[in-house]
This record gives C-alpha cells, structure tokens and sequence, in this order.
C-alpha cells in the first residue's frame, strides 16, 4: 500500500472512490458484503477526521482572532492539502 495522502481534499477524493465502488453493480455477493462493510469502516473513520478538523477549524479561527495571521494561514492550508502539493 502506498503512502496515504493526508489532507482533507484527499479524504473527500477517496470518499467518492468508495462511492463508486459500492455502487458498482458489478459487485455481487461475498465481493459486495466486503465492500459495505469496508464502507461503514471508511465512514466512522473519515467522520472522526471532519471531527478533528473542525476542532483545528476553530483553533486556527482563535489564531487568527488573536492576530497570528501567518499561523492561521498555514494551518488552514496544511488542513486542506497535502504538504507534499504544498512544496511542488
């Protein structure tokens, strides 16, 4: 398995990758049952990463209150993309 991409712009890329591979009417049976159950996993996991998101959400909003304006700014970039696409 390659390395992951952490970002909240790659979580919402994979969430509808797995869209479509639940909705592939090719997948039938055994194949189907796998993928809904990876599904659910892919859910409750991507719903605690928009959880956490939203707490550093608020913390870079209080940064940026209290006039650290740069911080936010990076923080707020470093949330939504990966930092390997940050430095190209």
């Amino acid at each position: 398995m390659g390395k992951t991409k952490q970002s909240l712009s790659s979580l919402n890329e994979y969430l509808f990758e797995q869209l479509e591979r639940v909705t592939n009417t090719d997948l039938e049976g055994e194949a189907l049952d796998a993928e809904l159950k990876r599904s659910q996993a892919v859910t409750g996991l991507a719903s605690q990463i928009v959880k956490s998101a939203g707490i550093q959400l608020n913390a870079i909003k209080h940064a940026d209150e209290m006039g650290y304006n740069a911080v936010a700014e990076k923080a707020t970039t470093a949330m939504l993309v990966d930092f390997e696409e940050v430095k190209e």
